[in-house]
């Protein structure tokens, strides 16, 4: 059957119309990816913005020039491209650069850099953890707090593991006054991190971090940790023996009530002995009085 010339016509047309649609679409992404790597902000942050809702790598290089504006917008407009990308390395280095302007003076500054790093998300996790470890006003503590919860709900198990170690990193600093705020930090956020500070926290090399990741547990009402935490009750490390009796007391524990009478009774340090009981009491004192005993 022979096809009708307006129909061979028309198809012509639709091609014709289709290729240049992808001229014009490469065109205005080759623009936008010009004026990014520009050194003029009128026209890096709208190029920066449209690149964020159509992300390509080739625009990594121009982006990461405007990472080195001196304009904070320019800065944090080309996070969030580079965050759509999906490049990790890239979106780390961006996220440490804002990282430096979340710990500047100004809480304004700080609250902008801190959205540009909540729109990197899961890579920027570590660097927000540090901010939260030395910001030392108020108001940004608490809006970097919630970046951090809010980029854990969303982070990749990579990013989950990162963010943990940062937080076990800031409660083996020995200056007083960080581990305090680190540990502060241990505790906000381990029912978000539960499990990495049982297979990372608990066997740490650092007995430091070990007893924190205990403690941090216990104050969180972390109850799925017990199980993992009575297991240290047969240390070898009377300190970690007598943390473990202490934060099984705190978090109930009632299935380690068995182990807890044991080293009340048998182990050989005073201080081991005298936790497990305070928790085997505590623990039981929570039981209904008709509950069958345990053995």
């Amino acid at each position: 059957m022979i096809q009708p010339a307006t129909s061979k016509a028309g198809a012509w047309v639709v091609v014709a119309v289709v290729g240049c649609a992808a001229l014009l679409g490469c065109d205005r992404t080759e623009r936008n990816i010009r004026d990014a790597g520009s050194n003029n902000p009128t026209r890096q942050i709208p190029a920066a913005e449209w690149l964020a809702r159509n992300p390509t790598p080739d625009a990594l290089a121009a982006l990461e020039l405007g990472m080195q504006s001196t304009h904070l917008d320019v800065r944090v407009a080309s996070a969030r491209a580079i965050a759509a990308t999906g490049d990790a390395r890239a979106a780390r280095a961006a996220s440490r650069i804002l990282r430096a302007d979340a710990l500047g003076h100004d809480p304004k500054v700080a609250e902008t850099a801190l959205a540009g790093m909540g729109a990197i998300g899961g890579p920027a996790l570590p660097d927000l953890i540090t901010v939260a470890l030395l910001a030392t006003d108020g108001y940004v503590r608490a809006l970097v707090r919630g970046t951090i919860a809010e980029g854990l709900a969303s982070a990749s198990p990579g990013d989950r593991v990162a963010a943990t170690a940062a937080l076990l990193d800031g409660v083996a600093e020995s200056d007083a006054d960080l581990y305090r705020a680190a540990y502060g930090n241990l505790v906000a956020f381990a029912p978000l991190v539960q499990g990495e500070l049982v297979d990372t926290g608990l066997p740490h090399t650092n007995r430091r971090v070990q007893v924190s990741t205990m403690m941090a547990m216990a104050d969180s009402s972390c109850v799925g940790a017990g199980p993992a935490i009575a297991r240290f009750l047969g240390d070898a490390d009377a300190v970690l023996r007598a943390e473990a009796a202490r934060s099984l007391g705190a978090l109930g524990t009632t299935s380690a009530l068995p182990e807890l009478r044991r080293v009340a009774s048998s182990d050989p340090v005073l201080d081991v002995r005298k936790a497990a009981r305070d928790a085997e009491e505590g623990i039981s004192a929570l039981l209904p009085p008709d509950a069958d005993p345990l053995p």
